[in-house]
């Protein structure tokens, strides 16, 4: 998958005069090479999925786009002419217009110095830890926008970072939400409820509560599935049922049969939740605490007070009992809307990052 004529594009371009990129993402942070032919069949983080669906939608707007990754050897180009690199920090790629940094803040001054004339944008995907307080005036210092993926996280980002919620240069663009074509139409099993995220997304509370609502309704069953950031829990708790690692497809096919994503935890708050919209899209509720992102990507109807075992009991006996809600995707969650967020981002002329006086 390296290709002769790939090598040679570099050069060719530069003695043109043409940028090599038009848009390059970079993932510091990449355990394993991901590209566009892991969508729906492997096992894959909502990030790199992000990214990917970021990058074909670009490419398929007619610019040029490349994925640097740490974890990939060799450079190859895909069928959709979708490029993928390998990528240190201390080395430098091709030039850019545009380059996007995945969450590794730390390497902004290294990306300034290898790409001073690029736009550059900090993407971000978590909440910033108490170290990261400076991450804002380093964004300014080395000339980056920073991307933040919902309002809710925006506004964490400004508060944590001691800056204020109102600025040029701190934006937000949700990630793209695309569901597979399934063969026949759902039927949800009303004993079924799924959690399908990392088990470090409050796990232990999650299965506190199925044990709990569990003795009010003994036919219910927990399936639980691990993207892959970390190892499976080993859980031998009755009526739970390990799935592993699975692709997106076999995930939102559990999705759709279940009478709901089971998620009644107060402790780790989505910056978007990207299995909230999913959920929804192929017509499934999410019993979820308000918090990070849920109002924002849930419909109130979905949010119960999780701190209250007598609710989320009450909840799954109502949508048991028909009282489910009808669902689907919000257009803002949508691949055109966000493809074309990501068009306006890439051409917009940035602007000094002023930070305001908090009031």
């Amino acid at each position: 998958n390296d290709p002769s004529d790939e090598r040679l594009l570099p050069a060719v371009l530069k003695e043109q005069g043409v940028r090599v990129i038009d848009v390059l993402f970079l993932d510091p942070v990449a355990e394993k090479p991901y590209s566009l032919s892991c969508l729906g069949r492997e096992p894959l983080g909502g990030t790199e999925a992000t990214v990917l669906r970021v990058g074909q939608g670009l490419r398929q707007k007619g610019l040029s786009v490349a994925i640097a990754q740490s974890a990939r050897e060799k450079r190859f180009t895909d069928h959709q002419g979708l490029r993928y690199l390998p990528y240190h920090h201390r080395e430098p790629l091709e030039d850019a217009r545009a380059v996007v940094l995945l969450r590794a803040c730390k390497l902004m001054k290294s990306v300034r110095d290898h790409q001073p004339d690029a736009q550059k944008y900090l993407w971000l995907h978590c909440f910033p830890g108490a170290r990261r307080k400076h991450l804002l005036a380093n964004a300014r210092r080395y000339d980056f926008s920073v991307v933040t993926v919902s309002d809710a996280h925006r506004k964490a980002v400004a508060q944590r970072c001691s800056a204020p919620a109102r600025t040029d240069r701190l934006l937000v663009a949700y990630n793209p939400v695309v569901i597979p074509t399934f063969p026949t139409s759902p039927r949800h099993d009303p004993n079924k409820l799924v959690f399908f995220s990392s088990p470090h997304k409050g796990l232990d509370q999650v299965l506190e509560m199925f044990a709990h609502v569990r003795r009010t309704m003994p036919e219910l069953s927990l399936y639980i599935a691990n993207p892959g950031y970390l190892a499976d829990a080993q859980v031998l708790d009755e009526g739970v049922i390990q799935l592993g690692a699975l692709s997106q497809y076999e995930v939102l096919r559990h999705v759709r049969d279940a009478l709901c994503v089971f998620y009644p935890q107060t402790r780790f708050a989505e910056t978007f939740g990207l299995v909230f919209a999913e959920a929804n899209a192929v017509g499934t509720p999410v019993l979820a605490h308000d918090l990070g992102s849920a109002s924002e990507v849930l419909t109130q109807e979905q949010l119960v007070d999780c701190t209250d075992p007598k609710a989320v009991t009450s909840k799954l006996e109502s949508w048991r009992n028909g009282v489910r809600p009808s669902l689907s995707l919000k257009p803002q969650f949508g691949l055109d809307s966000v493809i074309q967020r990501w068009v306006d981002l890439i051409h917009r002329e940035p602007q000094p990052m002023e930070f305001e006086k908090a009031s």
